[in-house]
């Protein structure tokens, strides 16, 4: 009882369940809830192999991407929710896989726990509306971000999402790759590295990126 109270507690700290009834969230906690511990490099979910179950993470973090392309990824943190998308959709080419980026406890509803939560407490179910109108908008900025604007300005958006609330961004994918997402040619995207690291935005050392100024980055972002 003790850890079920715990656990519903640190899960009403995320949007997605700040207004469920406790005890309606603990009685699905019993009944239909399950959690698990990976480690680094683990799948902890797999939407191709386990559609419709929403992972919380309770402790650790992981990163979600698409299954067919490793370029579309974000990192969810302790207290992050995964899959809330596909408990609606059956279309494998929504699949994303969650792996974990250190040691990560995690907490599974099936989708029948989360169809009880939306039944039981209405609350629950407007927060899961609101929840995915906002990843909506968030996917149209991100095309927004990569799709328009010259080589310089996309470059400071796509380094601003990667660097989050960090100051150091390593790169985990080739110059090729990221030159193909933000739709600009290789040459382009050097260009772009050389003129963010001239105005003294960031600088590069191998595969890592410093950011020297954030003022001076949005500014790069604004500009367009």
């Amino acid at each position: 009882m003790i850890q079920r109270a715990r656990i519903t507690q640190k899960m009403r700290m995320h949007e997605l369940f700040a207004s469920t009834d406790p005890a309606v969230l603990e009685s699905v906690l019993e009944e239909k809830a399950e959690t698990g511990t990976f480690r680094r490099g683990d799948i902890i979910a797999d939407d191709r192999v386990f559609p419709g179950t929403l992972a919380f993470i309770l402790s650790g973090n992981a990163m979600k991407r698409r299954f067919d392309n490793d370029l579309c990824y974000v990192r969810i943190g302790e207290g992050g929710v995964f899959g809330l998308e596909s408990l609606f959709l059956n279309s494998p080419s929504a699949a994303n896989v969650l792996i974990a980026t250190r040691d990560t406890n995690v907490l599974f509803l099936s989708k029948a726990a989360v169809f009880q939560l939306m039944q039981e407490d209405p609350s629950f179910s407007l927060s899961v509306i609101r929840f995915l109108s906002a990843q909506v908008c968030t996917l149209e900025q991100r095309v927004t971000t990569y799709t328009g604007g010259s080589a310089q300005s996309r470059l400071a958006r796509y380094l601003n999402n990667a660097f989050g609330e960090y100051k150091t961004y390593e790169l985990d994918c080739s110059m090729q790759q990221i030159a193909t997402m933000l739709d600009i040619s290789r040459p382009s995207l050097y260009r772009a590295f050389s003129c963010l690291q001239e105005d003294g935005v960031i600088r590069r050392d191998g595969k890592t990126i410093h950011l020297i100024s954030r003022e001076l980055l949005m500014q790069c972002i604004s500009n367009d």
